[in-house]
């Protein structure tokens, strides 16, 4: 495997790992963080089903986590009829007071795994952003070499002068 492959793999497990002790206190998962992260940057509720999309996981398994997370005081879920109505979350004011403390837990977590997975100094969260920045660079000029119809690029022979 790659060394920059093997790192970024360490980076994953090391810093779920981290999230999940991170969060444990205030009975989240990093699932359930990245749901309140999502509805933090919304500026008006969210519906479910929207939801589910965006973290690419089933509506059953957001309907469940959402129920968790409501009766913790996490989320607002409402509709205009109880059931099978289509449903829109938002924050609830104790998970906007609480955010500030979770978003400092997960940065620490972040970084803590970084400092593990790279085993980098004090600059080393700017060299992981160099070398994803790279990696992605590359993966999207490979992508458009081969004409993946996903990239908004055009293929690489159509603007490469010597092509």
């Amino acid at each position: 495997m790659h060394n920059l492959l093997f790192g970024l793999k360490r980076l994953h497990l090391t810093g779920q790992q981290r999230m999940i002790a991170a969060l444990r206190s205030y009975g989240l998962t990093p699932a359930r963080f990245d749901v309140l992260a999502l509805l933090r940057t919304a500026a008006l509720p969210v519906a479910q089903s929207e939801l589910a999309r965006q973290l690419g996981i089933t509506r059953a398994t957001i309907s469940k986590m959402l129920i968790g997370m409501e009766r913790r005081g996490l989320v607002i879920r409402e509709s205009n009829a109880p059931q099978r109505s289509r449903k829109w979350v938002s924050m609830s004011p104790r998970a906007q007071s609480l955010w500030p403390n979770l978003f400092v837990l997960a940065r620490a977590a972040v970084t803590g795994a970084l400092r593990y997975a790279f085993d980098v100094g004090p600059y080393g969260y700017m060299r992981y952003r160099t070398i994803v920045w790279l990696a992605n660079d590359r993966l999207h000029a490979l992508r458009a070499r081969c004409a993946d119809r996903a990239t908004v690029m055009e293929p690489y022979w159509d603007f490469h002068p010597d092509g």
